[in-house]
């Protein structure tokens, strides 16, 4: 009964620090990307919230080498948001961490870029 009552107590704060900071991040561990982050879109064309969520996939906290998949999805009442994943990989270095692979696919492969060369 008293897990039900701090619910709803809490979900009006949670809504407030959505609208005013524009996104709610928990994070899950120090490793970067790993973390849970409601955010609003409020652009002309899209208009709604975003849902991510990081997964480690290989790795761990307290290794040296962590590589994190980020699931996107979107809830739009304008505009269409395409749900997407991706992957970023970490070294430890000391105390903090160094980014070894950024963006990914979802099986954490560099993604392959073709740029027109007359551009």
């Amino acid at each position: 009964m008293v897990i039900v009552w701090l619910l709803l107590m809490l979900t009006p704060c949670f809504f407030v620090t959505l609208l005013v900071e524009k996104d709610v991040v928990l994070h899950l561990s120090s490793v970067p990307d790993h973390e849970l982050r409601v955010f609003i879109l409020e652009d002309p064309d899209q208009r709604g919230f975003g849902f991510s969520r990081g997964k480690i996939v290989s790795g761990g906290s307290d290794e040296q080498t962590v590589c994190v998949v980020t699931s996107v999805s979107y809830l739009l009442w304008r505009g269409e948001g395409q749900p997407d994943k991706h992957c970023n990989c970490f070294e430890r270095v000391g105390d903090d961490w160094s980014t070894t692979l950024a963006g990914g696919d979802k099986d954490c492969n560099p993604r392959e870029f073709n740029f027109d060369e007359d551009q």
